[in-house]
């Protein structure tokens, strides 16, 4: 992956994310990277995007799927008696 090029990784994306690669794959290995810069960058595209801040992510979804999927299944396979 180091080998493609950031503009292949990120056809398709806001540009902030090319930005954001190319800035974080410039990074020494002992360098602090710039949180307030990259926290920035991001910040733009879910602005320009008119994203809704909701806390809602991909990966409580799932887990909350997961659980509720987990839950009917237990509930309904024990017989009562």
């Amino acid at each position: 992956k180091q080998n493609i090029p950031v503009r292949e990784l990120c056809k398709g994306l806001p540009p902030e994310f090319g930005t954001l690669l190319s800035y974080t794959r410039n990074l020494k290995f002992d360098e602090t990277p710039n949180y307030n810069y990259c926290r920035k960058l991001l910040r733009e595209v879910f602005e320009q995007g008119s994203y809704t801040l909701d806390y809602l992510y991909d990966w409580t979804i799932k887990q909350n799927e997961g659980q509720a999927a987990n839950s009917s299944s237990s509930r309904g396979g024990a017989a009562e008696g």
